[in-house]
């Protein structure tokens, strides 16, 4: 491969490094080994690439070359995060206390420290965040979903840093096993509330009305019933309720989270008994029946809106 003599030296306003290039052929001859075009900073190898001159850059409108390798991008996402250095270098310093960052996006989100500025807000109670992701975790909070269950004890976490917290305690070595599945836990306590679900045993019993329930935890739900407690409650709207669950499912009005998901359709629900209701509409399944004629229906409302025909409150 031949070049022209006529060369420019472009430097690096970012490391330094002079690249000479051929300014007639765009090209970098003393960059190119085995047809594989490389950087001689960084060391990254591109393949064969004809890069283009600043002034045509200019024209172009692609923003500057990546600085120290001169492989240019038309992208400000890959601009940012090529920019990586071999070994321990870090090109990237902030003016203020002066710390350093092998790229220039970690250098953004640490210069946000200094300046305080959090440009993502919850549209729900208005707190401005300084990251993308803290903003996602953030809304989970007000929805109330605990998307991340422990497979050993069956409990639930909003956020995943609290789950990986919680999976520390069950540790690595589980010296209680069920002789009925070969389930491991940490705790012999965790072993003894798991095995009543294949014993069927329902040591709880509510003193009023007499139900029997296998956790306690179930039997502190079931007594807001009848004391008609209400201990949650919702922080856009202040309304209350007995169980958490009802309160998640709430919080979904206000947010639009609609979580269950048709397969067959693509139409989403806020409860996944509407999911359940609409899916009937496709598997033509009526597991509702009219115990005076017979007639079947695909929603319980549908059959105590007809049933109104048999008893008279409703003409035919």
């Amino acid at each position: 491969m031949k070049y022209k003599q006529k060369k420019q030296l472009l430097k690096c306003e970012d490391c330094g490094n002079t690249i000479s290039v051929d300014s007639d052929t765009s090209l970098m001859p003393n960059q190119i080994t085995n047809n594989v075009l490389f950087c001689a900073v960084c060391g990254k190898s591109f393949p064969p690439y004809k890069l283009l001159l600043p002034k045509d850059l200019q024209k172009k409108k692609a923003i500057n070359p990546y600085g120290i390798c001169w492989k240019s991008s038309f992208q400000t996402k890959n601009f940012s995060c090529h920019q990586t250095l071999r070994g321990n270098d870090k090109l990237f310093y902030c003016r203020i206390c002066g710390k350093s960052f092998v790229q220039n996006c970690d250098l953004n989100r640490h210069v946000q420290i200094h300046t305080g500025e959090k440009p993502y807000h919850c549209e729900i109670c208005g707190q401005r965040l300084s990251r993308r992701s803290t903003l996602n975790e953030h809304k989970w909070n007000h929805m109330g979903e605990k998307r991340f269950q422990c497979e050993i004890c069956g409990e639930r976490f909003t956020r995943n840093s609290s789950f990986s917290m919680h999976k520390k305690k069950h540790g690595v070595n589980k010296g209680h096993q069920c002789e009925v599945c070969g389930k491991t836990f940490n705790e012999a306590n965790s072993l003894s509330c798991h095995k009543r679900v294949h014993t069927g045993e329902k040591p709880f019993h509510c003193e009023i009305c007499g139900k029997v329930f296998t956790q306690s935890s179930d039997l502190t739900r079931h007594k807001r019933i009848h004391t008609g407690d209400q201990p949650y409650t919702c922080v856009i709207c202040q309304k209350t309720f007995s169980q958490n669950s009802s309160l998640i499912r709430h919080k979904r009005i206000h947010t639009g989270v609609k979580p269950h998901y048709c397969e067959i359709c693509g139409k989403t629900f806020c409860q996944n008994s509407d999911l359940s209701s609409h899916k009937r509409s496709h598997t033509g399944e009526k597991p509702y029946s009219c115990e005076i004629c017979g007639k079947n229906f695909s929603v319980s409302s549908h059959l105590s809106r007809h049933k109104k025909i048999h008893t008279g409150t409703e003409p035919m």
